[in-house]
């Protein structure tokens, strides 16, 4: 049981990753938003640009919540914000006592994570035409926590 503690500290580890690359992809939107001018480092070329996949409409709400509940509804927040809360979700619930019902629900909400990014990937690939290298890394904690939860059982 030795890598059980080894696999919770990665699993914590790859959360705070997300979480910063969630806290630097708000920053990026909010930059981008107050002066358009604003060039990020990730904006490589026409295609490798992080501007075009975050200012875009699919950037708030997944671009769902404000085609079904209006562009003003309080769900419809920007795509980073969710990530801020669901990393600090799932750190707060890998470090609570009670595993039995947070390992449940810890293993749900990443499995909804991974599909959540196979959705915007395919919206970032064949909508936006962009190849966006926050939202990938974003993509790719995603999948790791995936793998880690399983290597953890």
């Amino acid at each position: 049981m030795k890598f059980n503690g080894f696999y919770n500290k990665c699993f914590i580890f790859t959360c705070l990753l997300g979480l910063t690359i969630s806290v630097y992809a708000l920053f990026l939107e909010i930059i981008k938003e107050a002066r358009p001018s604003y060039v990020p480092f990730c904006d490589v070329s026409e295609t490798i640009s992080c501007s075009k996949a975050l200012m875009s409409r699919w950037s708030r709400g997944f671009g769902i919540v404000g085609l079904l509940f209006g562009e003003k509804h309080f769900l419809n927040i920007r795509n980073p914000v969710y990530g801020i809360f669901f990393y600090i979700t799932l750190i707060l619930l890998k470090l609570t006592k009670k595993r039995r019902w947070t390992r449940k629900v810890i293993f749900y909400l990443v499995v909804v994570s991974n599909i959540g990014s196979l959705y915007l990937a395919y919206l970032l690939y064949a909508v936006i035409h962009s190849l966006c290298l926050v939202c990938i890394s974003i993509y790719v904690v995603n999948f790791c926590l995936l793998i880690l939860l399983r290597a953890s059982k």
